[in-house]
């Protein structure tokens, strides 16, 4: 796209844990992103909803909408929403005893682009309003993704009433346990007979993201399906 000129700049979010992994390397010019978290990091769910049965919001994409909604669009910059974003998000995340740190890529020169050539002019920008302190806000329920689906199961399990229907909520989450436990067993051996067993501990950056698929393929075809049964 860059070489054939389909766009003048490029701005790109994204949030999943790992997701630095994703943008490291950008180097184009012209081109900006920002990831909910570091290339070793995890990205954390907030906002439980027991009535939806779902989270709400990832920690990541509640700070960034909520600063895009409320500041002036057209005298804020790339570079002051992401000095913004990485705080309050450090901020909230360390606040639960975890760690999560967005970080940006690429050509730092868009940092000096104000948000309203890509995001439109918002609410607080037509009315030329100006918010010269941090936007308060009151997070709830932050938990790592990756246990939001135990977390959903366990909810329904607790609300529902008839006693067959629970029976097979609770099969559900044993069932969904069980798939981990084989996945965390499968890790261990492999890192026993590779004699890598402290790979399971260290926190390392996803880079070589063309093996990683390659044992997730494994892991698809060998013990179960995730694309159809959720683990």
């Amino acid at each position: 796209m860059v070489k054939n000129h389909k766009f003048s700049k490029m701005v790109i979010y994204m949030e999943s844990c790992h997701s630095g992994s994703m943008l490291y390397q950008l180097s184009e010019r012209n081109v900006y992103g920002v990831t909910a978290c570091k290339p070793d990091d995890k990205d954390y769910a907030c906002f439980l909803d027991e009535t939806r049965n779902t989270c709400l919001a990832d920690l990541f994409s509640y700070v960034w909408l909520n600063h895009t909604e409320r500041v002036n669009t057209c005298s804020t910059s790339f570079g002051q929403q992401f000095i913004y974003v990485k705080e309050q998000v450090s901020k909230a995340a360390k606040k639960k005893g975890e760690s999560q740190t967005p970080c940006n890529y690429g050509d730092m020169g868009m940092l000096k682009v104000m948000l309203s050539e890509f995001l439109g002019v918002s609410f607080a920008s037509f009315f030329k309003r100006y918010m010269p302190k941090p936007l308060d806000f009151l997070l709830s329920d932050v938990v790592d993704t990756t246990e939001v689906p135990l977390i959903i199961q366990e909810n329904r399990i607790k609300n529902e009433q008839d006693p067959e229907k629970r029976q097979a909520l609770q099969r559900q989450y044993d069932d969904l346990k069980r798939k981990r436990k084989i996945v965390d067993e499968a890790l261990q051996k492999i890192a026993e007979r590779t004699n890598a067993s402290r790979a399971l501990t260290e926190k390392r950056e996803v880079t070589q993201t063309y093996k990683l698929k390659l044992v997730a393929e494994h892991f698809r075809k060998n013990l179960f399906n995730w694309e159809k049964e959720q683990v």
